[in-house]
This record gives C-alpha cells, structure tokens and sequence, in this order.
C-alpha cells in the first residue's frame, strides 16, 4: 500500500472523519496554501504526518485539550500565536522543563487555537499494523510535511524551531 497516496486520497474534513480504535499513520493537511503565515506548504498541502501504536482517536490533535502533549498544536501555536493571540504558558505546574519545553496555551487559547484547525485544515487516517516507525519516516521523508522537524532535511526547521523557543521563553517566564 502507497501510505502517501492513501493519505492523499483520504483527506477529508475533521467533521466528516470517522473515529479509529486502530493503529495506524495520520496526516493533517492545509485547506489553503496561504494559511500559515511564514510556511511555505507544499503543493501536496501535507503539513504533518504522524503515527501511533493504540487509536488513531489518541492522536486527534483536533480534539486535544492542551498543545502540551503535541507537537503539531505546538507549532501551529507558535506559528499562529501573533495572528490567535495566543499566550505560551507551562503544561504543568512544577520544576520539570519539559513544562515549559512542552507549552499550552493560556486562557482560551487552545479553543482559538482548535477552532482555527477545524476551519483551516483537514485530516486524513490510515489504519495499518506492523513497524509503524518505519512507515512514518518513509511518508515524512516521501512527502516532506513542514511541521515534521525531524526525519527530513527540512528547511522550515530552524524558522518553526525559532518560534517555538519564543513560546517555551514565555512558558519559562510564566512559572
């Protein structure tokens, strides 16, 4: 099975995606190119790609109530956090820099921040067992996603990186 094709040909809105208990591979895509301001998407409108061995359900960074666990909520965050006004806080209380390593977002912040994917970008899911790890890093390195930091030669990366230290800066402020 060609997973980048099956992502491709499965892209649909979040509202019309169909619930998975599955494992598999996702991918979240751009409705517009223009969308991200700084990105440059490609013609694909991949930006992400990811995978996990429990549900697919798990992984819904649409349904999430903290950017603190996912990294795609945190790019997007810090991409968008001038146009959303978005305030980077610790995911946790406590010492641990991965608090702030790992930010959310302060007050309503992850509402604007979720309302803003369901309107700007769709999600594709493929149900597959098997070395997960190896398939993610084939379709990321096939399909070159910009919100992947690693696995790629990505040349969005030091940018994305860049804005996301801007919000673990505020997070480590906000302790």
């Amino acid at each position: 099975m060609d997973i980048s094709q099956a992502l491709l040909d499965g892209r649909k809105s979040i509202s019309e995606t169909t619930s998975s208990q599955k494992a598999g591979i996702y991918g979240i895509f751009a409705k517009n190119l223009d969308c991200l301001p700084g990105v440059i998407i490609p013609q694909t409108r991949i930006i992400y790609v990811g995978m996990t061995e429990d549900s697919l359900d798990t992984r819904n960074h649409f349904l999430a109530k903290s950017s603190g666990f996912h990294s795609p909520r945190r790019s997007l965050g810090a991409i968008l956090k001038s146009d959303l006004e978005l305030q980077a806080m610790p995911r946790a209380p406590g010492p641990s820099p991965k608090n702030y390593d790992c930010y959310s977002f302060a007050g309503d912040g992850e509402i604007r921040l979720s309302d803003w994917m369901r309107q700007n970008l769709d999600y594709a899911i493929v149900d597959l067992n098997g070395n997960l790890r190896a398939v993610e890093t084939a379709t990321i390195i096939d399909m070159q996603p910009p919100l992947n930091l690693t696995v790629w030669p990505n040349p969005q990366r030091r940018h994305i990186k860049d804005l996301r230290k801007i919000c673990k800066a505020e997070a480590k402020g906000a302790r």
